[in-house]
């Protein structure tokens, strides 16, 4: 069976999203237990179509630590140990990560 027009879009789209979820839930299970501590406050996937049926996932991660160098809270030593720690939570997850306050 060969799909097309729109019945190639739905299945492009389905794949698109589940490997958005896939991406969701493995980045959820890896920093669960900074979740339970209050530093990773949410995450988010962003996926972005590059063309040609063809999209990228990354990962947008914020937490509770202000990371922004003009802040009056920024602390450089407490912000490099929560994106450390992070990281090393999330190990190879294969995307882009992005590490940002939530505000």
């Amino acid at each position: 069976m060969i799909l097309q027009g729109p019945e190639l879009e739905e299945c492009t789209h389905l794949q698109q999203a589940s490997a958005a979820q896939e991406l969701q839930v493995k980045a959820e299970t890896r920093l669960a237990a900074l979740m339970e501590e209050k530093l990773v406050t949410r995450i988010s996937v962003i996926s972005t179509l590059l063309g040609g049926g063809k999209t990228t996932e990354r990962l947008l991660v914020r937490i509770s630590i202000e990371t922004h160098k003009a802040s009056q809270d920024f602390d450089q030593s407490a912000a490099d140990n929560a994106k450390t720690r992070i990281k090393q939570a999330l190990g190879d997850i294969g995307h882009d990560v992005f590490i940002e306050t939530d505000r």
